[in-house]
């Protein structure tokens, strides 16, 4: 009997998050079932075409927004970690 392969499967293949004994079954299906194939090379291009998007710069005046805010915070020295825990809660 075959294990049937999800979209989630798939997906997480492609993102290799797979252990070796499930990316090896479902590199056999695959093998098997041209569905399932034609499917997994689908999302792989929906993959690639997102990867490949280009990612938005800030603008100038985003940047210079964040600089002013950040520059209004001092930096503290914490002397050990217990001060830190103490600090932060």
């Amino acid at each position: 009997m075959h294990k049937t392969f999800t979209q989630n499967d798939l997906v997480r293949f492609l993102y290799g998050e797979m252990n070796t004994e499930e990316s090896k079954m479902l590199q056999f299906r695959i093998l098997e079932d041209e569905c399932l194939r034609d499917e997994l090379l689908d999302l792989k291009q929906t993959f690639d075409l997102v990867n490949s998007a280009t990612k938005p710069n800030p603008s100038r005046l985003s940047e210079l927004l964040i600089a002013s805010y950040a520059s209004s915070y001092s930096v503290v020295k914490i002397k050990n970690h217990n001060d830190f825990d103490d600090f932060a809660n």
